[in-house]
């Protein structure tokens, strides 16, 4: 939590030696890059997380399995990429998306899912908090002006690409060999869960892209600005599902650990909600200055969006982790689908509101599924195993 804490301290920075315009095109370049990352993911995250934890798949083989399926995509998002920022001739808008995309090759090394899996949640963070402290010092001594964005994404890219070779460094994972066929039988295993992870990300960045394409770089970061402290208010959210993420793979369809991680994730909820609706001009000026007050309403509309995300995934994550992948694939894809249309519809009319009422509706509509899908498998589980109580649920 505390590199996520520096990288806004970071942003904070970043939004007052820039103009409006050129931070966002800073976050609509991360944003967009997000997008091919997510291309990436393949669900082995979670899908190695469960594997490891049942002894179905050894740390060697999953890592080995990881760098077979990302490093060629990976090295083909980078040749595109390069050919074309050259036929923009280099402007610095493609230069920066050019840029961010040399995460995606660091993302291929990622094994923070390797930590999770060995309950190294310090050694995780250590990792983190080291990354936003070199980000920080060198935004600091490196950029100066509107004239250094450049910089600054390439610092962002060299610290991330640091931070996975450290992971490697200290883990020092043994890869074994896998053949094609493995290969082919853990994508296609693990691919709706990658599905899934893409439709979440369309309703937390979709409106972002939506804002640049419709309206503005400069509403584009009037939202960024008021969107970034979001999530930060929601990152307590998937700490706590870190932390209880081995112990739902070990207890599928565990009524008493259903019930103690729903009502640590909602008690969370509340507290975050009002630390935030009641500070949320305070944030905005402390973090941006007064030349983002317009961000001000919109951070007070999306603190609401806390109680829904909360709430959503209380409910949708336990489907994921016990193996549902298709239907947690399509109760969030349900909500990207809704908030791409509303976005669509509204967006090029009414702007930042609409990004806001459709991101808060979309939550709420998985939130709604995965409590449908939630009840409905215990009632299932207990009719299979009536000896496992669950009332009150």
């Amino acid at each position: 939590m505390l590199g996520l804490l520096l990288s806004f301290l970071v942003q904070a920075y970043l939004s007052r030696v820039v103009t409006v315009e050129t931070f966002g095109q800073i976050n609509y370049a991360r944003i967009l890059i997000g997008y091919l990352i997510l291309a990436l993911n393949f669900g082995f995250e979670t899908y190695f997380l469960r594997a490891l934890v049942s002894n179905e798949l050894s740390p060697g083989r999953a890592v080995a399995l990881q760098l077979s399926a990302r490093l060629p995509l990976a090295i083909l998002m980078m040749v595109g990429l390069l050919i074309w920022a050259g036929m923009g001739h280099w402007s610095v808008p493609r230069l920066i998306v050019t840029l961010y995309g040399l995460t995606t090759l660091a993302y291929v090394l990622n094994i923070d899912w390797l930590f999770q899996v060995r309950e190294q949640f310090s050694a995780l963070a250590a990792i983190n908090l080291g990354r936003g402290l070199l980000v920080l010092a060198g935004t600091l001594l490196l950029v100066r002006s509107p004239h250094d964005t450049v910089k600054y994404v390439a610092l962002v890219a060299l610290a991330e690409l640091a931070r996975v070779l450290y992971q490697w460094w200290r883990l020092r994972p043994r890869l074994e060999r896998v053949s094609l066929r493995q290969l082919l039988l853990t994508v296609r295993t693990s691919i709706p869960i990658s599905a899934s992870f893409f439709m979440i990300s369309l309703y937390y960045n979709i409106d972002s892209i939506m804002l640049g394409h419709f309206r503005s770089d400069a509403a584009v970061a009037i939202y960024v600005a008021a969107y970034n402290i979001l999530t930060l208010a929601i990152l307590p959210t998937s700490l706590l599902y870190q932390a209880f993420g081995p112990t739902l793979a070990r207890s599928p369809w565990n009524i008493e650990v259903f019930r103690r991680y729903f009502g640590s994730t909602m008690a969370l909820a509340l507290v975050v909600f009002v630390v935030l609706f009641l500070l949320h001009r305070f944030v905005i000026l402390t973090l941006y200055g007064e030349k983002y007050e317009a961000s001000i309403p919109v951070l007070m509309l999306l603190s609401f969006n806390i109680l829904s995300s909360y709430l959503a995934g209380a409910f949708a994550n336990p489907i994921n982790i016990w193996g549902q992948h298709i239907k947690y694939f399509w109760i969030v894809a349900s909500g990207a689908t809704v908030n791409v249309i509303l976005n669509f519809l509204l967006i090029p009319r009414y702007g930042i509101p609409a990004a806001v009422g459709a991101t808060i509706t979309s939550e709420l509509v998985v939130a709604l599924l995965a409590m449908w899908a939630i009840f409905r498998g215990f009632r299932t589980y207990s009719e299979v195993k009536p000896s496992v109580k669950v009332e009150g649920v």
